[in-house]
């Protein structure tokens, strides 16, 4: 079974390991400051809980990417860009780390109470199942908790 933040165990997992950061922590890779880590884990996981009906279909090079990804990709790539909009670079105080590692928290608990199936559009993979979506962001926060060393 790939892992999801919608099976309980391993959002437990996630938590667990979120709990371990602390203010300070130097990346393994990439630039940003683990407040700004927090903060983009957490806007990414609260933008997939209120995203919107697709209403675009996927183009081949997405379906590609999309089956790549989920049925042989382990982990998500080192220094991949993601959208503009979740570029938290120098947006964040290094003052609001214990606030930004609570907010990834509640962000991720959220995921254990939602009553809707999750769907909406990835700019790389296009529409995406509730499933799908439960994996992305297990393997975003996964790839962003190994970027601190947990």
């Amino acid at each position: 079974m790939k892992k999801s933040i919608l099976h309980s165990d391993h959002r437990q997992e996630l938590l667990d390991r979120v709990a371990e950061l602390q203010a300070g922590d130097q990346a393994h890779w990439g630039s940003m400051r683990v407040e700004e880590m927090l903060a983009h884990a957490r806007e990414v996981a609260a933008a997939v809980l209120k995203s919107p009906k697709p209403e675009k279909k996927a183009n081949i090079k997405q379906l590609l990417g999309k089956y790549y990804f989920f049925y042989f990709k382990k982990e998500f790539p080192k220094l991949v860009k993601g959208p503009k909009r979740f570029d938290m670079k120098g947006k964040v105080s290094q003052d609001e780390f214990l606030e930004e590692k609570q907010g990834l928290i509640d962000a991720l608990q959220a995921f254990g109470g939602i009553s809707h199936q999750l769907q909406g559009f990835h700019p790389f993979f296009g529409p995406l199942n509730h499933q799908e979506w439960g994996i992305l962001v297990w393997k975003h926060t996964d790839h962003h908790l190994r970027q601190f060393g947990v």
